[in-house]
């Protein structure tokens, strides 16, 4: 999982006293969890996060990625899909206070992740404060970079807050065919994903959601928890262990469309043979 920006140690607080069993449990993972935070950085993995390491390394989890993504909904060559999503937070001090806050009008870490069909996030990155809008996160982060230089044969999927690059498709405006049409459905229904993966992090963790208030710590250490907590998700998917009710509004967050100059995407040739190829 990606390690962006964060060190030191985390202390995770709950609100319900666990069993025995559940805190020795606990216990003897976090400590696990924490230690990767302070590794330092030299191999790929570690530069790039595990998305990027597996990707310029593992040509056969690449496959398996797209196809479980095609199982989806059909939509060829998927990679993973990306989103931000708000994490509440309480009031920092008076010198930062205003960046925190987000478009929803509180106070909020915006983090970016990117997750496979199983709703396992590959990538996290959590450094940045409310305000900051999805497509900065992704022009400054590690996985950006190395999707704009790598020529990986495949794409991310985002949402309308991103540009649409040769490697990030993203919905299509103005449909005037049934390709087009047939190319966004399956590009709904295979990048919602992501906004289930986030949906249910946040079920198994409300403290990351405002029906559970909000992280009572400093800007810093509410970066670590989400680290933690994403591990920890991860974990409980890897054991399938069953996954809690998500309430529906935890499963989108509308965001604001990219209004820059990067919509390269939508102007090369082989956007449109994807659809005409894909989706005809």
């Amino acid at each position: 999982m990606k390690i962006d920006g964060v060190d030191g140690k985390t202390t995770v607080k709950t609100v319900h006293k666990p069993r025995a069993r559940q805190m020795a449990f606990w216990n003897s993972v976090l400590p696990q969890i924490i230690a990767l935070q302070s590794k330092p950085k030299q191999t790929v993995k570690e530069k790039y996060g595990i998305l990027t390491w597996s990707l310029a390394i593992a040509a056969s989890d690449q496959r398996a990625t797209k196809e479980c993504f095609y199982n989806i909904a059909r939509f060829p060559k998927v990679l993973g899909c990306i989103d931000g999503s708000l994490i509440p937070i309480m009031r920092p001090s008076d010198d930062e206070e205003a960046v925190y806050v987000c478009r929803k009008g509180f106070h909020a870490v915006n983090v970016q992740a990117v997750c496979d069909a199983e709703l396992r996030f590959t990538s996290v990155v959590s450094k940045w404060p409310g305000s900051v809008h999805d497509s900065f996160m992704l022009q400054n982060s590690s996985i950006g970079q190395f999707m704009e230089t790598a020529g990986i044969d495949g794409w991310l999927l985002g949402d309308s807050g991103y540009a649409c690059r040769p490697w990030l498709l993203t919905p299509k405006v103005n449909l005037t065919t049934p390709s087009e049409d047939w190319y966004n459905t399956a590009h709904c229904r295979t990048r919602n994903t992501v906004e289930r993966a986030f949906g249910l992090l946040k079920s198994r963790f409300r403290c990351l959601h405002k029906s559970g208030g909000c992280l009572p710590f400093n800007p810093k250490k509410c970066h670590q928890v989400v680290y933690a907590t994403c591990h920890l998700h991860n974990f409980c998917i890897n054991l399938r262990l069953p996954a809690p009710p998500t309430l529906e509004d935890l499963t989108h967050e509308d965001g604001i469309s990219y209004q820059g100059p990067l919509n390269d995407g939508f102007k090369v040739r082989w956007f449109q043979s994807v659809i005409k190829n894909c989706f005809s």
